[in-house]
């Protein structure tokens, strides 16, 4: 309207409202620019896959259409009542993906007009401070942010971080907390204790409605939650509340697929695209192998990526579990080797008991398997982690170099390396042998053809990606020695076989390709938890890289048996 012209009452009444609608206080800056992606559907060998393509990267993220519907049902619900989300998972499985990059997206499709604030609190809040000190620096972040968004702060000086959230709820304007690496608010100087209370407050735990939603995620989930259970349960509780959300441990085998060959496309040529194959291989989430291809990139080897990535597990390791494995609810001897055991996949006593119910629940629960009255937590970086760092009498390790992403991949390629060793295992027991009720009963020409072939395939993995069986060797020695009796029985009665029929003939491994892989899976089938650390430092050195292109080349080939 312009300028002396006299106002009626109406358009004074609709000024204030307009005044009212307009952000207070400081000049309204950029809106948040939450990453745009595009989700697509891959048909990958009948299966659908769900593909979100970042536009402002060559980044893309592989989710679950149940965790996109989940994520879009919890901030529909936010328009109504207040909300507050965990999404968990284990050491690298993609949480801070989902919360950065997919949850933004979403929230301004459903709430355009809604104001986003990340904070990542482990670049503001200092790992030992004093909880003061945390208190504060969450206040200092959240009060600059809500002045650049242009609410009414108040003073600076007299500002409590209640008030202040008293404040941002009153304004009516909608806002999400983005919180990345939570763990850190808890991680004081020793001798203290957290805030707990203070941050139930800032996360409106008791207040039932509120214009003010939390999403929640950390690398260290499991410390998190033993400190969310400590908040004064009065009123409402923080599980209570919150929305839990659970990202896989492992990817399928589809999925993997289609990422690790997304990250060799981006290989410059076939000698780079071999290591990084190797590199790959065996690791058992997209966000690790993601990370992992990230590192590489970087590194002038292979070997150094490696190197690189198990640093940064093993950090994120010490972050979430060292004050827990210290704490005297955790850390003595019995309760120590109960976890180690846990780790190992030999826990016969339920979980349910043993742990913190809620902790139980809300995180533990959905990464320990069962099977056959044995518990374990699943094949996952962090279980490599919590393994060897526990020994056998229930001690703490230091394990500062420890090859946690080769120890990890071995897990994975020991278990290939047995179901390759059911192949072989009736190649090695049958081969020149008379099957039980059939005496004089020899292998026919096409049996032994077959039995040839296999260990022509086994060969030509072995020449290809550097595993020699041969006498001498010392680990292979080893491994022949240690618990595979029926191997060298087997072995021998090829060896007494060939000197019937060729006294002259010099003494050799018959089959010793195969022989190597039958002993891997003989020696996995006697797995004992008083042989373990002698037997992983074994696999360690004998395990042969790339099974899984073993197992695609004996995958469609079935051993004849003799009739």
């Amino acid at each position: 309207m312009a300028d002396g012209v006299a106002r009626g009452p109406a358009e004074l009444l609709a000024e204030k409202i307009q005044l009212l609608k307009e952000p207070q206080g400081a000049s309204r800056l950029q809106r948040y620019l939450a990453p745009k992606y595009v989700v697509r559907e891959k048909d990958i060998d009948g299966e659908k896959l769900l593909v979100c393509d970042f536009k402002d990267s060559a980044k893309f993220a592989i989710v679950s259409s149940e965790l996109m519907q989940n994520l879009t049902a919890w901030v529909e619900d936010c328009v109504s009542s207040r909300h507050i989300c965990t999404i968990n998972g284990m050491v690298k499985t993609g949480k801070s993906t989902v919360l950065t990059r997919l949850l933004p997206q979403i929230i301004l499709t459903k709430i355009p007009n809604a104001e986003i604030c990340v904070l990542d609190f482990a670049t503001f809040l200092n790992a030992g401070a004093e909880p003061g000190a945390m208190e504060e620096g969450l206040l200092k972040r959240v009060a600059a942010w809500a002045t650049s968004a242009g609410f009414h702060v108040g003073p600076g000086d007299m500002l409590h971080l209640d008030e202040l959230m008293d404040n941002l709820d009153r304004s009516g304007r909608t806002v999400f907390f983005l919180i990345d690496e939570v763990q850190r608010y808890f991680q004081v100087q020793e001798g203290t204790i957290p805030t707990w209370d203070i941050l139930k407050g800032f996360l409106r735990v008791s207040i039932e409605d509120s214009n003010l939603h939390f999403a929640i995620t950390g690398s260290g989930m499991v410390l998190a939650w033993q400190n969310f259970v400590r908040m004064t349960p009065n009123g409402f509780t923080f599980p209570g509340v919150c929305q839990r959300f659970f990202l896989p441990w492992q990817n399928p085998v589809q999925e993997l697929d289609y990422a690790r060959q997304e990250f060799l496309a981006a290989a410059a040529n076939e000698a780079e695209r071999e290591e990084l194959s190797e590199l790959l291989g065996e690791i058992p989430s997209v966000p690790l192998m993601a990370y992992t291809a990230a590192v590489w990139k970087r590194e002038p080897s292979k070997n150094d990526a490696q190197k690189r990535v198990s640093m940064k597990l093993r950090n994120e390791f010490v972050t979430e579990m060292t004050p827990l494995l210290a704490d005297p609810s955790w850390s003595n001897p019995p309760r120590l080797r109960y976890i180690r055991d846990l780790a190992n996949g030999q826990a016969t006593s339920d979980p349910a008991v043993f742990f913190d119910e809620t902790v139980y629940d809300c995180f533990l629960k959905a990464y320990i398997d069962e099977k056959n009255g044995n518990f374990s937590f699943v094949n996952n970086p962090w279980t490599v982690c919590v393994a060897r760092c526990i020994d056998a009498r229930g001690a703490l390790l230091n394990q500062s170099n420890f090859p946690v992403l080769q120890w990890c991949q071995n897990e994975q390629r020991l278990q290939q390396l047995a179901r390759v060793g059911e192949f072989v295992q009736g190649t090695l027991r049958r081969w020149c042998s008379s099957p039980k009720g059939r005496k004089n009963r020899q292998l026919s020409v096409k049996e032994k053809q077959d039995r040839r072939l296999v260990e022509t395939i086994c060969r030509r993995h072995g020449t290809q990606h550097g595993w020699h069986p041969t006498k001498g060797d010392p680990y292979f020695e080893r491994l022949l020695s240690w618990s595979n009796d029926a191997v060298n029985k087997s072995i021998q009665k090829r060896l007494e076989d060939k000197r019937k029929k060729n006294k002259t003939e010099p003494e050799r491994l018959d089959m010793p390709w195969c022989t190597y892989l039958e002993m891997l899976r003989n020696a996995n089938a006697h797995l004992s938890s008083t042989t373990r650390a002698e037997y992983e430092e074994l696999l360690f050195h004998c395990l042969p890289p790339r099974p899984d292109l073993l197992l695609a080349a004996l995958r469609n080939f079935t051993l004849s048996r003799p009739q």
